[in-house]
């Protein structure tokens, strides 16, 4: 594996890059294009997951309860994780086609109530986010439901399915069922989706094979908690 950093929009982002991207073509060694993923995270469903569920919180049940006084969460190791996935999926779907797999942005969606007070766990967290150069996307909003973080995820992710070249792979980081016809006209641009999620908070429909609304398995990070908390 390889970390490199690529230049978007004038800012330096880390690039998770798999080896093994080599074929030798009529005697020659070529080198195979990456496939290039992008990364969606639901930053408000993130947060409430990981630190608002209780003992249903399974870091709490592999860690106990208090687990963030002497560990916390290496969101750096989110694309690492990724990558490692899609690359399992991808040699399992063309074991002949080995490619690169280069996750080229993290892109993070999440608001807040304007007349609540934020707590300095979620601040924190999207402060070390911004500090490994996701790009943190915050917004504000009144009233019982937040919803202008599904609209700005969404939009983006639809977007950026017709900029040529942007992505090859969208990946949705969240459990919200509300993502689902994004997905759905994602896919129907030509562009592969994948979703990463935790189990005791994910809607039942991202495994549904009807939904059509995936390429690969489902990446449940219950199952990379390990690599994902770190003393």
């Amino acid at each position: 594996m390889l970390i490199v950093w690529s230049w978007w929009g004038g800012s330096p982002v880390p690039c998770i890059l798999r080896l093994g991207s080599l074929c030798i073509l009529s005697g020659r060694l070529v080198a195979l294009t990456p496939t290039k993923v992008m990364v969606f995270v639901d930053g408000t469903w993130l947060y409430y997951t990981l630190f608002e569920r209780g003992k249903r919180c399974p870091i709490v049940k592999q860690f106990g309860a208090g687990w963030y006084e002497n560990h916390y969460i290496d969101f750096g190791k989110i694309p690492e994780i990724i990558s490692d996935h899609l690359s399992a999926e991808l040699l399992r779907y063309a074991p002949n086609s080995q490619r690169a797999v280069e996750v080229v942005r993290v892109l993070v969606f999440s608001s807040f109530r304007e007349e609540q007070e934020v707590s300095s766990q979620r601040q924190q967290m999207f402060r070390a986010m911004q500090k490994i150069n996701f790009e943190v996307h915050l917004g504000s909003f009144t009233g019982p439901q937040e919803k202008c973080v599904d609209i700005a995820l969404a939009v983006d992710m639809l977007h950026y399915a017709t900029v040529p070249g942007a992505f090859d792979v969208a990946v949705l980081l969240s459990g919200d069922r509300d993502f689902l016809p994004a997905l759905v006209r994602t896919r129907q641009k030509g562009k592969r989706v994948a979703i990463c999620s935790m189990r005791n908070s994910a809607s039942y429909e991202f495994e549904d094979p009807d939904a059509h609304i995936k390429d690969f398995n489902v990446l449940w990070l219950d199952d990379r908690l390990d690599e994902l908390v770190t003393p």
